[in-house]
C-alpha cells in the first residue's frame, strides 16, 4: 500500500497538519467505510498518527507546521 511506503520515508511527518488543521488520520476517518480506508487508518495509527485535536501543540507550533506544509 502506498500509504505504508510513504510512512517508511524518514522525512515523513505522520502528524503534519493541513491548512484546515487536519492530520492524515482526521482525513482518513472522513473516508467512506471500506476495507481500504480501514487499512489506511490502521496503518496510520501503527505509525503514530493522531487526530489534530490530540496534538496539543501551542498556537505558534501550529503556524510553523502549516508554514512548513506550504513549502
Amino acid at each position: 500500500m502506498i500509504v505504508r511506503e510513504l510512512l517508511l520515508l524518514s522525512d515523513t511527518n505522520v502528524n503534519a497538519l493541513t491548512r484546515d488543521h487536519k492530520t492524515a488520520l482526521d482525513i482518513a476517518e472522513g473516508l467512506p467505510l471500506s476495507e481500504e480506508s480501514a487499512e489506511i487508518r490502521e496503518c496510520l495509527s501503527h505509525y503514530g498518527a493522531v487526530r489534530a485535536n490530540e496534538l496539543n501543540q501551542p498556537r505558534d507550533e501550529l503556524r510553523k507546521t502549516v508554514t512548513e506544509i506550504k513549502k
